[in-house]
């Protein structure tokens, strides 16, 4: 076959990427720093307090944009929306930048890197609302350029934005597989959006195995590797007809450049898998690549009514799109009914690590518990807010913040601190309390028995994190040093 060996130097380059993908995010959180100190007693006691924060002095954040031509004009404005909000939060801690990139059977960058300012916003938004006007959607080689950008900035905290109605048939430099059939009383080969049916009896069931895109990829996906490796042949139009005119077999195309082995013949189209399913292939293999580098990501099958009958004639495309999630990131369908926010998700991921958490805090078994006159809050540069007493209860900001004291079934006091709402990226939380030391004969004296933070993560896992122990040591004096302690 003509093609054959330089399409597998280019399959082993795509593929071997994906040999050791993971499926999900990692629950950790790199760019969150926890810090429980404690101060030296004084009148007998020491003031603690619990620190979430940013470990960096600044979290630089990039977000990649990746839109086929068929993005919705609502869709684009909930992105510029999004910008508009992102644009309101940034500030000397927190910085993003933004790239956009449009895709159709090419890809163009239509707006390399660029920092979100008031001055570079516009610019932005009309690279989000920049068409192609080309046929042919090339997905997979959309989702490369977008990680290709990402990966000049590895060290960011980094976010893929893909937006597609989901119908492909290109992968790469523009390759494609062309299948023969009968059509109008005489033979062709094709290559284009509608060749599932012939290649499908019951395409019902078969579309339905999309909505779980993973196990359709780890089922099929080495036949498909095969066709690929067999038919794969560069693009040129959808449609080549037979030498001869009105033959409905044994035809022939080398009129058009087209030997035997190019593509698949009528005979065994069964037998084989469409230019549809490659496709797909291609950019569930480009979207493991995405999630293996760590990068959040974020893909939405654009449904919308400038797509809903798209959607109906290829239920496919939009089933699996919506169903990446099954490999890893987040995914989703856009209606009419849930453009709103749609990207509310990626702006919460972009501002904060933590969506929400608990923090238990057990206290040591020489101190004891002041009081709730005590607890003092701080977000950013909300310095001791004020807070609302119910008994063993304290709440700030409406609730957003919410702290409880109790003795459990061991004797043991427990602070509970819940925290309701997302930990901004560059913005510290700081809880603080008062102990009381109950024996001060000499020794080493931890503030508390364990302290750790219990966390939804805005990728959508969840983690368990511990907090340093503060010892506070009693000399022979009677006097009193602190020490940080170490993480458990």
């Amino acid at each position: 076959m003509k093609h054959g060996n330089a399409l597998r130097r280019g399959l082993a380059l795509v593929l071997s990427a994906a040999m050791a993908v993971s499926t999900a995010f990692a629950a950790n959180l790199e760019s969150v720093s926890l810090v429980k100190s404690a101060s030296p007693l004084e009148n007998d006691k020491t003031r603690v307090s619990l620190a979430i924060g940013s470990s960096e002095s600044v979290v630089e954040s990039n977000v990649v944009f990746v839109l086929d031509k068929s993005t919705s004009t609502d869709v684009r404005n909930e992105a510029n929306a999004m910008l508009d909000e992102l644009l309101r939060q940034v500030n000397a801690e927190n910085t993003i930048n933004v790239a956009v990139v449009t895709f159709e059977k090419t890809v163009t960058v239509t707006q390399d890197w660029i920092q979100l300012t008031a001055d570079s916003i516009d610019g932005i938004k009309t690279a989000i609302e920049t068409k192609k006007s080309e046929s042919g959607t090339n997905i997979q080689l959309g989702l490369e350029m977008g990680r290709k950008l990402l990966d000049e900035r590895k060290d960011g905290n980094n976010h893929l934005v893909l937006v597609t109605d989901g119908i492909t048939y290109q992968w790469g430099d523009g390759m494609t597989i062309y299948s023969e059939s009968a059509s109008n009383g005489e033979e062709s080969i094709n290559a284009g959006n509608d060749m599932m049916e012939s290649h499908h009896e019951d395409t019902t069931s078969y579309f339905e195995k999309f909505e779980d895109i993973k196990t359709w990829y780890d089922t099929y996906g080495d036949s498909i590797h095969k066709d690929i490796e067999e038919f794969g042949h560069p693009y040129g139009v959808g449609q080549y007809k037979a030498d001869v005119s009105g033959q409905t077999t044994n035809s022939t195309y080398k009129n058009s450049n087209f030997e035997e082995g190019d593509y698949i013949p009528a005979e065994s189209l069964k037998e084989h898998f469409s230019a549809n399913d490659a496709a797909v292939y291609m950019a569930v293999t480009e979207w493991e690549n995405i999630v293996n580098a760590g990068y959040n990501a974020y893909a939405y099958a654009d449904a919308s009514a400038d797509n809903a009958s798209n959607a109906a004639a290829y239920p496919w495309a939009s089933n699996f799109v919506s169903s990446l999630y099954t490999v890893g990131g987040k995914s989703g369908k856009i209606t009419d009914s849930n453009v709103d926010g749609i990207f509310d998700n990626v702006k919460n991921s972009v501002l904060y690590e933590i969506e929400s958490g608990t923090v238990y805090d057990t206290i040591g078994h020489n101190f004891d518990w002041v009081g709730m006159d005590n607890v003092t809050l701080t977000v950013g540069d909300k310095k001791d807010m004020i807070g609302n007493v119910s008994g063993n209860t304290i709440s700030f900001d409406g609730g957003n913040y919410v702290v409880t004291y109790s003795v459990n079934g061991i004797g043991e006091e427990v602070i509970k601190w819940e925290i309701n709402v997302p930990v901004r990226h560059g913005e510290d939380i700081i809880l603080s309390y008062d102990l009381t030391i109950v024996d001060k004969t000499p020794g080493t004296y931890p503030t508390n028995e364990n302290a750790y933070l219990e966390y939804d993560s805005t990728d959508g896992t969840g983690g368990k994190e511990e907090f340093n122990k503060p010892v506070i040591t009693i000399e022979d004096d009677g006097g009193s040093t602190t020490d940080p302690g170490e993480t458990p």
